[in-house]
């Protein structure tokens, strides 16, 4: 009983705080939208198991054969493909001119990042010549397809649906950049990589289809996405830019099915990156080798939201891509905490820099889910 006590828990939010921040892109709560079914995990096709329900209406499940996390219920993809065209990072108000020319009178000091240094070791091993076509799918402002172009790669293409994003890379870097699909691309992709985009797409096996019927046998495909063993959970389950979580599991049992044969894959940190070549593939992958995923991850979220010391209305802080939330009583020593952060951005420039929000403990549960969030009124998710 006392263990299937820890394998189940819940929460309500009772607000969010702090959601503005200098340091990183304002986050927005979303309340209202349309909502499709997808009861499938997309990598394998096993049913998926009921993980986390949402104010009763937003349902989050898992796949024991491949330890895939992900929406079950989510918005349609005509309301996502209009959130990112026009909405994503804020577009309709942001000046694209404005901020190229800050940005170009701003001195850089090159320094590769672990993506852009891991691009570059991929392109070396596998001899793309310099005048090979590269795509970066989801390119965003262009800084992975900037170290390519600095390095020498002179063929270069982007793809991304943010019209903001797409014109800040072409302004800036002079890069081509289409916003319509990869439909637009004539010649063979050499090399293709994407990083941190699979999660946001709405059917990645669909994506991933269209990308090999762009690619010759041989040619290198990448994806670097979120590691679903470590992902924050808070992310995993209140982030709605991230409709799915990938392990190398999942991916183990997705590149096949489009045409790819796996040629590493590395999980060990907090990006999983896999690296295939088409080419058939006659490898079946085994189920995940553990097999109390579910049970493991339950506990992994219990532990992150601190759920053993949450005793009433407590202040639970984290910073996005963090492991290292926090967890604090609200009393008046919160409020002239909060007063004193306030002072020191005014006269001093210094932000708090973390998101938070009010939760307290539930007593009983009203799903069947192992874990339970509630609302004041509706579910809430994040965007930004």
């Amino acid at each position: 009983d006392h263990t299937k006590k820890l394998l189940r828990f819940g929460f309500v939010i009772e607000r969010f705080k702090d959601l503005s921040n200098p340091y990183e892109q304002d986050l927005r709560i979303v309340r209202d939208f349309p909502i499709a079914e997808y009861p499938d995990c997309p990598c394998c096709g096993m049913p998926l198991i009921l993980f986390a329900e949402l104010g009763g209406t937003i349902k989050v499940g898992i796949c024991e054969r491949c330890a895939y996390k992900g929406y079950i219920t989510r918005p349609t993809r005509a309301w996502i493909d209009a959130y990112y065209h026009e909405e994503w990072d804020n577009a309709k108000l942001r000046d694209v001119e404005k901020e190229v020319t800050r940005s170009l009178r701003q001195s850089e000091t090159p320094k590769l990042n672990f993506i852009q240094k891991k691009l570059l070791q991929i392109a070396d091993v596998h001899h793309i010549d310099k005048e090979d076509l590269i795509c970066d799918l989801g390119c965003g402002k262009g800084g992975n397809l900037h170290e390519l172009q600095r390095a020498g790669f002179k063929n270069l293409i982007g793809i991304e649906q943010s019209r903001y994003r797409a014109e800040y890379t072409g302004k800036k870097y002079g890069i081509a950049v289409i916003t319509d699909g990869i439909e637009r691309i004539q010649e063979p992709i050499r090399f293709l990589y994407s990083s941190h985009v699979l999660e946001h797409l709405y059917d990645p096996l669909e994506a991933l289809k269209k990308i090999s019927e762009h690619q010759q046998n041989g040619d290198i495909l990448t994806l670097i996405v979120p590691n679903g063993i470590q992902e924050p959970p808070i992310e995993v389950l209140l982030w709605l830019p991230h409709l799915h979580c990938f392990t190398k599991k999942s991916l183990e049992y997705l590149l096949p099915q489009v045409g790819y044969a796996l040629i590493e894959a590395d999980d060990t940190g907090p990006h999983l990156v896999v690296v295939a070549k088409k080419a058939k593939s006659d490898a079946l992958p085994t189920s995940y080798d553990n097999k109390n995923i579910v049970a493991d991850e339950v506990m992994r979220f219990r532990k992150y939201f601190a759920i053993e010391v949450l005793t009433g209305p407590m202040l639970f802080s984290w910073k996005l891509k963090s492991f290292e939330p926090s967890l604090e009583r609200v009393s008046q020593w919160h409020f002239l905490k909060r007063f004193f952060y306030y002072l020191s951005a005014r006269l001093f420039g210094i932000f708090y820099n973390k998101r938070s929000m009010i939760i307290r403990p539930i007593d009983s549960f009203a799903t069947k889910a192992p874990i339970e969030i509630r609302f004041r009124d509706r579910a809430e998710l994040l965007i930004r």
